[in-house]
This record gives structure tokens, C-alpha cells and sequence, in this order.
């Protein structure tokens, strides 16, 4: 296998990017952030890890891999119904049926898109003991107080209480709940019942591979029409000016919530908006640094020697340009993430139902009586962001042509 080879200038600037510390572990803990988001399937998830049967070992989590429809039925596990097993229900029975048969569930055994169902019979019986204390509680006043006014009193204060309590205990018993290790709602719920945690780890794989799709695009197009301005120039660099600025003055988000309106809300479309709209940034900084390196006397030495224009552009000027735009590439991530949260949160962003930050901060704004459920999403944005900012200083001061250059 043939090894990359590094210039002298790039290995200097990667030892360089290694000594800055901050950026340098930043950039390793969003790595290892991201491959966990990517595995988020392993640790939460609503299908078992492993099941064991009969003296059988099955893998539920395996039939979540995308291709593979098959999933366990319930009738698989000596279940009387025949949709998709419910391991929750089936490590609880075997459990307490102590048969030798067990279920292992992932650290969180909730699906992002999972609302966890309230146990009514429970709070039916919690109910019915307050009723029952209430009960007890009237009588023991009814025999002690004799004047009807002040029983009367007493009877409303009793009343009220239970009330109150009642009240408490539907807080506490209705979503969005509060974090609670017991039931393994480690962030707690929103208010349809769906896990905040799952809801985060798989809004994030979302976000970073939108952001990532949307730079491979808007470089790709900026670095291909921004070099061809700079280098032919002429009228294509007129055209490519005139374009810009027409984009340029179109209003963004009257075009997404028009299109949402019209098409509906998906991926695809909202990608393609952000792409039409995002590449001009790019295109400017190509162009510039593309008109400064056609005037080299390395270029015209080049071009004197019979290079054509395909060899100056790709083997010269994009290799020695590209470097500016790498500074440029941790700032493109970090705003692609705040743009598809802010368009989310405004209801013009991913479709209902998708994982997503920007939604769990609008319901968050909308239910600020729980502060667990804002208060996760805001974490989690405030961590991302700050390590993405982290390692775009570092790749900045690392590529920072005041340090290296070759040039005299």
C-alpha cells in the first residue's frame, strides 16, 4: 500500500496543531463523541443486546442494521402475540419467573422515537391510597370536632390537601419526567414520553452528518466555481459575480419556509436549500487566493513549460491554496449545526418526528416547569460548539501562512 507522502510545510503544520493542546485532545474527544453517536445503537436502544432462550442466544440489536427487516416476534420467545418482542416486559417476567431465561438490555433500553408508556395501574392504586387516607382522615374528624362550622373548615382543608397531593402526584407520574437513574431516563423525558438522552445522541449523529454533507457540497462547488473565477476570469468571472450577488439577495428563510410549506419537510430538500445558498462563502475566498497565485512566477514558469490549465489548477493552485480553506472548515461545522437547530426549532428543519436538538429546545421553551429538558439540549449544544471552536483556533493558528511559508 503506498504511504501519503507529506510536504515539509504540511508535516510542519500537523506538529504544529499537535502542540496546541486545547484544540489538539478537542479534536479527539469529537471523535470519539461522534463514533459514540454513530454506536449509539449499542447502549441505546429499545431491542435487547442479547437474549437468551431455551438455552438459545439470540441478538435483537443485530436486526436493527439497516437492510435487515427481520425482526423477533414475541410468539419467537413462547410470547402469545406475533409483532416485535417486547424485551422490557420480557426481562421483568423472566426475572421474576427466575426460568434460567434472561434478556440484556443496553444501558438505556429506549429508541429515540419511543414514548415510554405511564403504568396506570400503579398510579390507580397511589390514588386509591389517597382517597383511603382522605377517608380515614374525615371520619377521625367528623368524631373529634362537634361545631359544624369549624368541620366544616376542617373538611375543606382536608379536601384541599388531598388535592394537592393529587396534584403532586400527577407530576410526577405524567411526562415529561424528571431524570431519574431508576428507570434509566438518565436526562429524564419531554412531554410525550421519549427518552432526552436518545433524543441528544442520535439528534447529534443527525447534525454532524448533515454538517458534513452540506461542506463536501459547499466547498465542492465553491472551490470548483470560485478557482475558475480567479484563474479564466474574463466573462466568467463577470457571471460568476453577477450570480452571487443575485443569490446574495435572496431571502434564505423565506425560501425554506415557502418550500417546507409547499413540498414538505425533509432532508434532502432542506440540504439542498442550505447547499444552493451556502457555496458562495467558499467562492470568494477560492477566487481571491486563486488570482494571487496565478501572478507566481512558479505558475508562469508552469505555463512557459507547456502545463496545461487542468495541471496549474489541480497540481498547483488548489494545493497550495486549499490550506486556507481548511482554517475555514471547524467554523463551516459549528454554523451548519446552529442552522439546522435554529430551523428546527423554528419548525422549517428535519421532518416531525426526526431526532433533533432544535426541536427538543422548542419543546423545552414551551414546558420551562421542567428544566431538565431545555437545560440537556443547551448542554450539549454549549459542549459541541465549544470544542468545534476549540479545534477551529488551533487549525487557524496551526495554517497560519505567518508561520510557514514558501516564500521569501
Amino acid at each position: 500500500m503506498k504511504r501519503i507522502k507529506l510536504s515539509p510545510i504540511t508535516r510542519m503544520r500537523m506538529n504544529r496543531f499537535k502542540s496546541i493542546k486545547r484544540g489538539y485532545y478537542s479534536f479527539w474527544l469529537l471523535i470519539a463523541l461522534t463514533l459514540l453517536s454513530f454506536a449509539g445503537e449499542l447502549f441505546i436502544n429499545s431491542k435487547a443486546l442479547m437474549v437468551k432462550y431455551e438455552g438459545k442466544l439470540y441478538f435483537p440489536v443485530l436486526r436493527s442494521i439497516p437492510g435487515i427487516s427481520k425482526q423477533y416476534k414475541g410468539s419467537d420467545f413462547g410470547e402469545d402475540y406475533t409483532y416485535e418482542a417486547k424485551y422490557r416486559e420480557l426481562q421483568q417476567k423472566w426475572k421474576d419467573a427466575d426460568s434460567g431465561n434472561w434478556v440484556l438490555m443496553p444501558l438505556v433500553p429506549y429508541s429515540a422515537g419511543e414514548s415510554d408508556p405511564i403504568e396506570m395501574t400503579a398510579l390507580r392504586n397511589m390514588e386509591q391510597e389517597l382517597d383511603s387516607r382522605l377517608a380515614a382522615s374525615i371520619a377521625a374528624a367528623k368524631s373529634e370536632i362537634a361545631d359544624p362550622a369549624e368541620l366544616d373548615m376542617r373538611l375543606q382543608e382536608l379536601t384541599y390537601m388531598r388535592d394537592k397531593e393529587s396534584f403532586q402526584l400527577f407530576k410526577r407520574a405524567f411526562h415529561p419526567l424528571p431524570p431519574n437513574a431508576a428507570t434509566r431516563h438518565f436526562l429524564g423525558t419531554d412531554k410525550i414520553g421519549r427518552d432526552i438522552l436518545a433524543r441528544l445522541v442520535f439528534g447529534y449523529r443527525i447534525a454532524i452528518i448533515f454538517s458534513l454533507i452540506l461542506m463536501l457540497f459547499n466547498y465542492g462547488i465553491g472551490v470548483t466555481v470560485g478557482c475558475s473565477m480567479g484563474y479564466f476570469g474574463k466573462w466568467i468571472d463577470l457571471l460568476g459575480q453577477r450570480l452571487i450577488e443575485i443569490l446574495s439577495r435572496v431571502p434564505f428563510i423565506y425560501i425554506i419556509m415557502i418550500a417546507s410549506t409547499i413540498y414538505g419537510r425533509s432532508f434532502g430538500l432542506l440540504l439542498g436549500l442550505m447547499v444552493l445558498f451556502g457555496w458562495m462563502g467558499a467562492t470568494w475566498q477560492m477566487r481571491t487566493a486563486t488570482y494571487r497565485e496565478k501572478a507566481r512566477d512558479y505558475i508562469m514558469a508552469a505555463r512557459s513549460l507547456g502545463a496545461s490549465n487542468a495541471r496549474i489548477i489541480f497540481v498547483h493552485i488548489i494545493p497550495s491554496t486549499i490550506s486556507l480553506l481548511v482554517t475555514f472548515i471547524p467554523f463551516s461545522i459549528s454554523g451548519s449545526i446552529i442552522g439546522l437547530t435554529s430551523l428546527d426549532f423554528l419548525g422549517f428543519g428535519l421532518p416531525p418526528g426526526t431526532p433533533s436538538w432544535g426541536e427538543l429546545m422548542k419543546m423545552g421553551t414551551e414546558n420551562m416547569d421542567s428544566p431538565w429538558i431545555v437545560s440537556s439540549v443547551v448542554g450539549a449544544m454549549v459542549l459541541i460548539l465549544f470544542l468545534v471552536n476549540l479545534v477551529g483556533e488551533a487549525v487557524r493558528e496551526a495554517f497560519d501562512p505567518k508561520k510557514f511559508t514558501q516564500y521569501e
